[in-house]
């Protein structure tokens, strides 16, 4: 491969946070920001189909790991997590394999392989890798300051899934390093998924008070965020709906419904403040406002919260023996789905390890087959050039066998001529050395 590939190929994968080990050489980032400003003009795909050229090419382990950590990034881009997940898995065996110790490399792989557990739902399995991540990234404290804040937020958000208590300690902590690195953005993430957290938990006095500090956050005209702003008023609405304070409820509601840019979340919203509405006694605006949303339920058939339009609308509007049969139908179906989704989750992860299990079989097969095959290769040219050498041996045993056998029936006949002409040159008193001339001339 070309000099001017590699360092291309390189420069693409410092683009993408990733830094070589201190055994390399590397030049100042002055100069990096200088040749990628002046030289890098690749498109993704190029990108990636220098990654391939390289694992395809390329004897140098640690090339190869690089490679595929960059094709993963680029199958997680596309959707493609499972094959992600292997070309991470093939990353993390090329750099083993190179005898190299790469701590910012390894903290990547580790990373990436987290947030493909995160997307399959496996939340414990994405904590225990975060966890691998910020291992390797604690060994350079200035330089990755930044992934470490994104991975120990992470970390909390794949705890918040089933230990409450860690989580807050990883926000807790995530709020301390991103205060000591000046990080305000980390900072407001850490209050506002601590009071998430909080909400899960029902201590609602808490989740106000980490929710309204955010929101404090957010107020500084730099840190504009209209999707997390929209986000903390609906945790604060939940929080007010718990403590059975609807006007406030209602309020929030209204908020993070003129933030928000989903359409399924203004739907959820919408809802909620349906609910809010008949708790405060304001029936006939909640019926205008579910009515409307009945609607938009022939458009949406498969939403997840049709059933509690089914169910408000059949305590307003008292069509309740319809209303609520319907409402109990999309329940169950619901519940069928969740359980459907954690199945499917639970065979994606099996699959997975069974993809990486056969891979590794696969690739173990294909070693011994090139093994065994290189000996019977060997056992069998030695075996070819034995019979070569044997007919070869034959041939000219046979030829010289063959040759002999011609000159000595020769001799024996000139033998018989030579007594028959000597006799009769002894009768016709002939001259022998004539008779030796004519033999010449007869046997020529």
């Amino acid at each position: 491969m070309s000099k001017p590939l590699l360092i291309s190929l390189k420069l693409c994968l410092i683009f993408f946070s990733i830094s070589c080990t201190e055994n390399i050489e590397e030049p100042s980032s002055n100069q990096l920001l200088d040749f990628w400003q002046k030289k890098i003009t690749l498109s993704s795909d190029q990108q990636k189909q220098y990654a391939l050229e390289n694992i395809a090419s390329s004897s140098d382990g640690y090339l190869k790991a690089i490679s595929h950590f960059m094709i993963g990034y680029f199958n997680i881009n596309d959707g493609e997590y499972s094959t992600a997940l292997m070309n991470y898995l093939q990353a993390e065996q090329n750099l083993s394999e190179s005898g190299m110790v790469d701590n910012k490399l390894l903290g990547h792989i580790y990373r990436e392989k987290a947030f493909v557990f995160m997307r399959y739902k496996l939340y414990e399995k994405a904590f225990s890798h975060y966890d691998s991540a910020l291992s390797h990234y604690s060994q350079y404290p200035d330089d990755f300051a930044k992934d470490r804040l994104t991975t120990i937020y992470n970390q909390g958000l794949a705890l918040s899934y089933f230990n409450y208590e860690e989580a807050l300690e990883r926000f807790q902590k995530l709020q301390e390093e991103s205060q000591l690195h000046e990080d305000t953005g980390y900072e407001l993430k850490a209050l506002a998924q601590m009071g998430q957290v909080y909400v899960s938990m029902t201590d609602h006095e808490k989740a106000e008070v980490k929710l309204n500090e955010a929101i404090g956050i957010l107020e500084n005209p730099e840190l504009e965020d209209p999707r997390l702003e929209s986000h903390l008023y609906q945790s604060l609405s939940r929080v007010y709906f718990y403590a059975g304070n609807y006007a406030k409820q209602e309020t929030y509601l209204r908020k993070s419904i003129a933030l928000t840019d989903s359409e399924n979340k203004t739907f959820t919203l919408t809802v909620d403040l349906g609910e809010s509405l008949m708790e405060q006694g304001k029936k006939q605006e909640a019926l205008t406002l579910l009515t409307d949303l009945e609607k938009e339920y022939e458009k949406q058939p498969l939403h997840p919260d049709n059933f509690r339009i089914y169910e408000l609308l059949g305590q307003v509007s008292e069509k309740s023996a319809r209303t609520l049969y319907q409402a109990k139908e999309q329940k169950e179906q619901a519940k069928y789905d969740q359980k459907k989704n954690a199945i499917v989750a639970q065979e994606r992860e099996e699959n997975v390890q069974l993809m990486a299990q056969q891979l590794a079989n696969k690739r173990l097969q294909e070693q011994l087959e090139k093994a065994v095959f290189n000996e019977r290769a060997s056992k069998m040219v030695i075996f070819a050039i034995f019979i070569m050498v044997c007919i070869y041996g034959s041939i000219r045993f046979l030829k010289f066998k063959s040759q002999e056998r011609i000159d000595d029936s020769t001799i024996q006949v000139l033998k018989e001529k030579a007594e028959l002409l000597h006799y009769l040159a002894s009768i016709y008193k002939l001259d022998l050395n004539s008779l030796k001339e004519r033999m010449r001339r007869l046997y020529r």
